[in-house]
């Protein structure tokens, strides 16, 4: 009878350490297929910009926004907000900014959001065209 305890044990303890061992391979296999594909859409990105005469950046701005191009409310929504994949150059004559903004959400249920954004900053643009 204590024999047969101590088998419980030892298989509801096997059981258990299998379960840990499998949650912790499932973490694993989706952190590599995110970052691949993340990696997949770089290299996508990259291309597209040559593709499209801009300059793909990563996610390392070569220059700060202008302050409007960011008014947005999403740039205040959640928390750990993220600029990748950026390209920055000119379409149809304004200065352009097209980017992947993530930021990951408030509350019980934190969820991360990934949207690809472009930015134009018209009122300056459109008044420095009328200066010219």
């Amino acid at each position: 009878m204590y024999s047969d305890s101590i088998r419980l044990l030892r298989l509801f303890g096997l059981f258990f350490a299998l379960l840990f061992v499998l949650a912790i391979a499932q973490q694993t296999c989706m952190f590599v297929f995110r970052r691949i594909r993340a990696r997949k859409r770089t290299q996508a990105l990259t291309t597209v910009a040559q593709a499209i005469g801009f300059t793909f950046q990563g996610d390392d701005w070569n220059h700060l926004p202008e302050h409007d191009q960011l008014l947005t409310t999403l740039f205040s929504q959640g928390r750990s907000g993220r600029f990748d994949n950026i390209m920055t150059g000119t379409a149809v004559g304004l200065k352009t900014s097209i980017f992947d903004y993530s930021y990951i959400s408030h509350g019980s249920k934190p969820t991360q959001y990934i949207q690809t954004v472009a930015t134009i900053p018209l009122s300056r643009q459109i008044e420095e065209k009328r200066q010219q």
